[in-house]
């Protein structure tokens, strides 16, 4: 139950930081940029791409965006991390 408690405290706290880049539209050259904005997007993309994203708490990070590189069809690519600092 704390557990829970605490990921929809991180839930919230994460929305909060990425709401203003949520509009953040990049493409170009078959690629688009996407804003990973809940828990549930970091635990797609790692097991999608086979990575830690999600299971070392990259949500959590308070000074980071991470954005998904997908291809066409939405196929991932890759995961960047941008600093907010």
């Amino acid at each position: 139950m704390e557990r829970i408690k605490k990921d929809n405290e991180t839930e919230k706290t994460l929305a909060e930081r990425v709401a203003r880049y949520l509009d953040l539209n990049i493409r170009g050259c078959g690629l688009h940029l996407v804003v990973l904005s809940c828990i549930k997007d970091f635990r797609d993309e790692g097991n999608a791409l086979g990575h830690c994203v999600y299971s070392c708490g990259y949500y959590k990070k308070e000074d980071s965006l991470l954005l998904s590189a997908r291809g066409k069809g939405g196929k991932r690519w890759e995961t960047i991390e941008v600093s907010l600092k």
